[in-house]
């Protein structure tokens, strides 16, 4: 799978759609959206979900990431510091922690400005955009989901070197 898209999407998608079908008279989209694409690929994770990223407050995603850790998914998650404090991001926080995810806050005198998640070590989602609501349904961003074995291992090889530099083994929490 390799997709370059753009953000916005136009719309929210129809979950009736791609449950059992919808009437068609809902108002909502009956297409794949990036932000359905990027829910299906993570709640569709069989081994591994390894998310680093600088503001991830998009509650749904947050939810979907829950699910796929408490049917076994092996979830390990990196944030900004700026989690800590800033919007809802001591609501998303708790709501990992408190299932057991192993999630770490990265910074302080810098960004953590990383953008990229990789599940099942078989696609990576990268792009400009953080994982929020507004980026997925009012900012111009860019979005990429990409299969291709070489930019896929540079991806997983910076994924777990800043677990091993910002993960359980280091002091940052």
């Amino acid at each position: 799978m390799d997709v370059a898209s753009f953000l916005p999407d136009r719309g929210t998608a129809c979950p009736q759609y791609f449950r059992k079908g919808c009437p068609g008279n809902c108002g909502m989209l009956h297409e794949l959206t990036n932000l359905k694409r990027l829910e299906l690929l993570i709640a569709g994770a069989k081994k591994s979900v390894k998310m680093a990223m600088f503001i991830l407050s998009h509650m749904p995603l947050v939810d979907i990431l829950v699910s796929s850790f408490e049917r076994g998914v092996e979830c390990q998650v990196l944030l900004d510091s700026k989690m800590k404090n800033e919007g809802n991001g001591p609501e998303v926080l708790k709501r990992l922690r408190e299932v057991g995810m192993p999630v770490y806050v990265v910074g302080g005198e810098f960004h953590f400005h990383h953008k990229f998640c990789v599940i099942d070590e078989s696609v990576v989602v990268t792009g400009s955009c953080n994982w929020t609501t507004a980026a997925f349904l009012t900012n111009r961003e860019a979005i990429l989901f990409i299969g291709d074995d070489e930019i896929l291992n540079a991806f997983i090889r910076e994924f777990q070197q800043l677990w091993e530099d910002h993960g359980p083994s280091s002091s940052m929490s």
